[in-house]
C-alpha cells in the first residue's frame, strides 16, 4: 500500500522543461489531478477512521501522501495566479507590479482558502488523541522511531501548534526518555527540556486552582496508570533471585560502581526467564489466590521487557520495587543479615547520601547544570530512596493490608504484626535521618 500511494503521486510530477504544452495548461493538469487524488484519498483511506486509524504506521504514510497533494495543489495554484497575471499585463508598456506586489497580491486570500479547505484534517491530526498516540511513538522499540518524536515534537513547539495545556503531558514524555539506552536519543530530548520545562512548571501552578487537567489522555480499554505505578502495585510474573537481590542491594549502597545501562536490561531478561524458583518459594509469595483492586490491572504480559527495552530508569524502578517485595517475602532476611542487620545496613546507606550530596556540592560549587553536566552517580541514591519508600509501603500492607496491594503471605504477615512496633519506629527514625 505504501508503494501504491507513491506511485500515485507520480500522476502530479508533470515536467515541462522542453513540452509544447504552456506552462499554465500544465500547472492546471496538475492541479486538477493533485484534487482528485486527494479527495479519492480522504474519501477511501480516510487517515482517521477505521480501518486506517488502527495502524499508526500506515495512517502516518497516508497523512504524509496527503501533505505532499496539498503541497502541490498550494503551488500550482500559486503558479497558476502568477501566469495568469503575467498574461493580463503582457501589453502594458511599463511595469505595472513590482516583484514584491507580484508575489504578495492577493497571496494571502489563497493561503487562507487553503487551510479552510483542510482546516479539519489538520484540526483531527493536531486532535489529543492524535498527540496521544505521537507521544507513545516515543517509547517505540525502533530507535529511529524515538528519534523522530525528538526532532518532530521540537517542530511543533517552535511552531506554536501544541496547546499550553498539553504541555506536561510532553513534559512527562521528555523526563522518560532521559532513561533512553541510545545516548544520541537521550541527548535530543535533554536538548528539549529548556523548551518544555520553564513552562509545565507554569501549567503546574494553576493546575491546583483547578484550572487546566495535567493527567495524559488515555484511550481504549487500556490501563490508566503509568508503568510507575503498575510496577509498584501490580505483582508481575518476573521475580528475583537471591542473588539478584545482592544485586540491587549493591548498587544502590553504590558498592557496585558500574553504569545502570550495562547490567539492568539483562538483569530483567534472566528474570523473564527464570525457571528454578521451587514450589515453596511459589507459594511463599501468596500472589496466586489474593482478592484486590490490584489484581484489575490489566496489563500486557510483555509490559516489562517493553517498556524496559526502551527506559533503561523504568527497569531500575521496577528491580527496587521487586526487591521490596522479596524483602516481604523473606520477612527481611537478606544477604545483609536478618531483619535487625537488614535494616541496620539501610540505616548507614541513608546516612551516607548527606556526606556524598556534600562533597557533590562542593565539587560542582553549587551550580546546577543539566545540559552539560551527567548527575547519574547519583541515581543509585535516589533509588534507596525509592527502595525503602517502597519497603515501607508493602511493610503496612503485610501486617495492615490494603485495597489496592496484594495480601502478603500468611507467614509474612505474622511476622510483620509482630513486629509492627520495631517497623514503625525504624521508618521514623529513617525518615528523620534522609
Amino acid at each position: 500500500m505504501k508503494f501504491d500511494l507513491k506511485v500515485l503521486l507520480t500522476c502530479v510530477s508533470v515536467g515541462g522543461g522542453n513540452s509544447l504544452v504552456s506552462r499554465l495548461e500544465l500547472d492546471a493538469l496538475c492541479l486538477k489531478r493533485s484534487q482528485r487524488l486527494a479527495s479519492f484519498i480522504v474519501e477511501k483511506l480516510n487517515p482517521f477512521n477505521l480501518p486506517v486509524q488502527g495502524c499508526v504506521e500506515f495512517q502516518a504514510n497516508v497523512v504524509k501522501i496527503l501533505g505532499q497533494l496539498t503541497i502541490v495543489e498550494f503551488l500550482n495554484k500559486c503558479s497558476i495566479r502568477k501566469q495568469t497575471k503575467k498574461k493580463d499585463t503582457v501589453n502594458i508598456a511599463s511595469e505595472t507590479f513590482s516583484k514584491d506586489d507580484d508575489m504578495n497580491d492577493g497571496l494571502p486570500l489563497l493561503i487562507f482558502d487553503h487551510l479552510q479547505k483542510y482546516s479539519s484534517l489538520l484540526v483531527k491530526a493536531l486532535h489529543k488523541s492524535s498527540l496521544s498516540s505521537f507521544l507513545d511513538a516515543a517509547s517505540d522499540r525502533e530507535p529511529k522511531v524515538r528519534s523522530h518524536v525528538a526532532s518532530i515534537l521540537e517542530q511543533l513547539l517552535w511552531a506554536n501548534l501544541i496547546h499550553p495545556t498539553h504541555l506536561y503531558a510532553i513534559s512527562e514524555v521528555v523526563l522518560e526518555k532521559l532513561g533512553d539506552p541510545d545516548n544520541e536519543i537521550k541527548h535530543s530530548f535533554v536538548r528539549m527540556l529548556s523548551h518544555v520545562l520553564p513552562t509545565t512548571i507554569y501549567i503546574c501552578g494553576i493546575c491546583d486552582w483547578g484550572t487546566v487537567n495535567t493527567c495524559r489522555p488515555k484511550f481504549g480499554n487500556s490501563c490508566n496508570l503509568d508503568w510507575k505505578q503498575v510496577f509498584a502495585l501490580k505483582q508481575l510474573p518476573q521475580q528475583l533471585h537471591s542473588q539478584q537481590l545482592v544485586s540491587v542491594l549493591s548498587f544502590i549502597s553504590q558498592r557496585w560502581k558500574v553504569p545502570l545501562s550495562s547490567w539492568i536490561q539483562r538483569f530483567i531478561h534472566t528474570c523473564r526467564s527464570s525457571k528454578d524458583f521451587s514450589l515453596a518459594q511459589l507459594q511463599e509469595t501468596g500472589s496466586s489466590s489474593v482478592n484486590g483492586v490490584g489484581l484489575d490491572i490489566k496489563v500486557d504480559e510483555d509490559i516489562l521487557e517493553r517498556i524496559c527495552s526502551v527506559n533503561i530508569l523504568a527497569g531500575a524502578w521496577w528491580a527496587i520495587q521487586e526487591a521490596a517485595r522479596y524483602c516481604i517475602t523473606t520477612r527481611l532476611r537478606t544477604n545483609l543479615g536478618g531483619p535487625t542487620q537488614t535494616f541496620a545496613a539501610l540505616e548507614r546507606m541513608l546516612l551516607d547520601i548527606a556526606t556524598v550530596l556534600q562533597l557533590d556540592t562542593e565539587q560542582n560549587d553549587g551550580n546546577l547544570n543539566i545540559i552539560g553536566f551527567s548527575y547519574a552517580h547519583l541515581l543509585p541514591m535516589r533509588l534507596l530512596l525509592d527502595f525503602v519508600e517502597s519497603l515501607k509501603r508493602n511493610v503496612y500492607n503485610a501486617y495492615e493490608g490494603s485495597i489496592v496491594l496484594s495480601c502478603a503471605s500468611r507467614q509474612s504477615s505474622m511476622f510483620f504484626r509482630a513486629n509492627r512496633k520495631v517497623c514503625e519506629e525504624w521508618f521514623s527514625l529513617a525518615y528523620v535521618s534522609q
